[in-house]
């Protein structure tokens, strides 16, 4: 009875795939989903366990702002930068879940500097080191990081479509594993601008400039909004305070 029941089982499992997620079915084959499964069982736990070593030589006493400045920093070992990104992630996003990116706000005081872009760089920090590392569920760890990115709607639109230089880098390593997202492929990213992705509130620029740049705005929580308190020039790493339309014409814009 047991065998009819698990056979039955996976019949409806194949009919589900196919019919209630026809996207899924023309870009992944059941066997191809199987195997991603395969893979979470194989290397899930290594990732793991992995992280949790990494998490216990983190720098637990240092407050996020040194967190975030200290992965770019020199003088650190590519291993403690990981294991701080690790904890700066556990710290912003809530319950330590990537995939709720949309939810992380606040500026980390006093250098003002946007949480929710702090915390992208650390899961790019984290994913960067992690695919360049041969230890046992290494790779798999930077796959988790960048598919729970993948998860939020907006941190794909943002940093995933549209990411920083180290995307190509760490898809490349991640795809020799033959390490693939839940569903489909890694997408072709538009790269645009460097790590870090956050940097400190420094000057004033004009509303209208900053449209018409294309910059990003950023609401007064370090959210990407349509527009805001904050516009950034993700492509020089610059964050300024935007003023009011009428103060335009005698606001300074920085051109470089």
């Amino acid at each position: 009875m047991k065998k009819i029941f698990s056979y039955t089982t996976v019949i409806i499992t194949i009919a589900v795939l196919t019919f209630s997620l026809p996207a899924l079915a023309e870009s992944t084959t059941f066997d191809e989903l199987a195997a991603s499964y395969e893979k979470e069982k194989l290397h899930g736990a290594e990732a793991e366990e992995l992280k949790i070593d990494l998490l216990s030589i983190a720098d637990t006493g240092k407050k996020d702002l040194l967190l975030w400045k200290g992965l770019f920093a020199h003088g650190l070992s590519c291993e403690k930068k990981i294991a701080n990104a690790l904890l700066l992630i556990q710290r912003l996003y809530p319950q330590g879940d990537v995939s709720r990116w949309e939810e992380v706000s606040g500026m980390m005081y006093p250098s003002l500097v946007p949480s929710p872009l702090a915390a992208v760089d650390g899961v790019y920090v984290a994913a960067l080191g992690l695919a360049g590392k041969d230890e046992k569920g290494a790779k798999w760890l930077a796959r988790e990081l960048l598919n729970d990115l993948a998860d939020s709607s907006r941190g794909k639109m943002y940093f995933i479509n549209t990411a920083p230089a180290k995307y190509e880098l760490i898809i490349s390593a991640l795809e020799s594993e033959g390490f693939s997202p839940d569903y489909g492929k890694w997408p072709e990213a538009r790269i645009e601008g460097n790590l870090p992705l956050a940097s400190p509130v420094r000057g004033y620029i004009g509303y209208e400039y900053a449209m018409s740049r294309g910059f990003v705005f950023l609401n007064a929580w370090g959210g990407i909004a349509n527009n805001g308190t904050y516009a950034w020039d993700r492509r020089k790493g610059r964050i300024y305070r935007v003023v009011d339309r009428e103060r335009n014409r005698k606001i300074f814009i920085p051109l470089r």
